[in-house]
């Protein structure tokens, strides 16, 4: 009402990551440093310092900020006890013991995910997603190297939308099984699953997305030699694509992602046994996925297209691929999976690994004393 005298302050402490205060602050921040800062507090003064379960470390970030992306426009996030002068750290270390999470973001505005969340760990599922090799460009231009297995099967989800939410196409293959032990006297058969690749599409205002280009872009990945086995659609106006990529011979059904395909998802995101690509809003969606009456849902303001799409390929594979259609199982431990990935790696991102140095000039350096 008054433009020029007028503030509109907004106060409040985030709840979880990417919260409506969280967004309003990363909206105007245009460039920050972040520096972590910490302390070490005593439960009981009076007992020697080192005193095993009488310590607590609190850690959290200060963000100082460079510059903004709206003149006039002001943001702040610092710690309870450094904005309010009556207040210390130690006035909250009861709190911070009991509960660190919630301490953590009532008065260090460092929230946890989703108190529901589906995913509990980020860790878990940045380390799964965190190729940063793409196999598709934005223009939906398949990699050079992104070629098929011929030995393999490559499972299809398809999560439709037109004017509102993304339209996302996932494609998984299960690379090998391998024997995860359960107990000392028993292990089982688990797959190892690789997403090979997402694409996405965003409608804008004044355009939807094409359908078409989905049913080119699937087609595209037949042509580059991708034995399809099968291509599942959520039920939301798939009948006609389906019907489409039939008539091309691609094998099409209809999946509903639940909660118990999210289930055979979490198990291996757990068990560090999926690699996929590392794109951001994948993550964020999987990260704010909760549980909401017995089912697997997104915020009342986001979405789970590429979530749903990739749970989707994923469930595919790991439920149509058969034990004895891989060859020999191996012994799977949680870093091997990384070191098996290593080499694949370094050749999608065209990185030249240096040969081993020779045993003659390796014992010469090795005898080398510094002066």
């Amino acid at each position: 009402r008054f433009p020029d005298y007028g503030k509109v302050i907004l106060l409040s402490f985030p709840r979880f990551k990417n919260d409506p205060i969280q967004k309003f602050y990363d909206s105007v921040v245009a460039e920050k440093e972040t520096i972590i800062r910490s302390k070490t507090m005593k439960m009981d003064d009076n007992l020697p310092d080192g005193t095993e379960g009488n310590e607590i470390t609190v850690e959290w970030e200060e963000d100082h900020i460079i510059s903004y992306t709206i003149p006039k426009t002001y943001a702040l996030k610092r710690p309870t006890w450094e904005i309010n002068p009556t207040k210390t750290i130690e006035n909250f270390k009861v709190e911070f013991y009991k509960n660190m999470p919630d301490a953590l973001s009532r008065f260090a505005c460092m929230p946890p995910e989703a108190v529901d969340a589906f995913f509990k760990s980020r860790e878990k599922i940045e380390k799964a997603f965190s190729n940063m090799a793409l196999a598709v460009d934005g223009f939906g231009r398949l990699e050079p190297w992104f070629a098929p297995d011929p030995d393999k099967e490559y499972f299809l989800h398809v999560d439709l939308a037109q004017k509102h939410d993304h339209c996302a196409v996932a494609m998984s293959h299960v690379n090998k099984w391998v024997n995860v032990k359960v107990t000392d006297s028993y292990s089982q058969a688990a797959p190892i699953v690789e997403v090979d690749a997402v694409r996405f599409w965003t409608p804008t205002a004044d355009k939807s997305v094409d359908f078409t280009e989905v049913k080119d872009y699937i087609l595209s990945l037949r042509s580059a030699g991708f034995n399809i086995r099968v291509c599942t659609f959520d039920r939301w106006n798939s009948h006609d694509m389906m019907q489409q990529l039939k008539q091309y011979g691609i094998n099409t059904e209809t999946l509903s992602v639940a909660k118990k395909h999210y289930d055979d998802m979490a198990m291996v995101v757990l068990e560090e046994r999926l690699t996929g690509p590392h794109i951001p809003l994948l993550i964020d969606e999987l990260l704010q996925l909760k549980i909401m009456r017995d089912r697997v849902d997104h915020p009342r303001k986001g979405s789970k297209d590429l979530a749903d799409a990739v749970c989707g390929s994923i469930y595919n594979a790991i439920s149509r691929t058969k034990t004895n259609s891989i060859g020999e199982i191996e012994v799977h431990t949680y870093d091997s999976l990384k070191r098996d990935n290593e080499p694949e790696y370094g050749r999608r991102m065209n990185v030249i690994d240096p040969p081993p140095m020779p045993k003659h000039l390796a014992d010469v350096i090795e005898g080398m004393e510094i002066v």
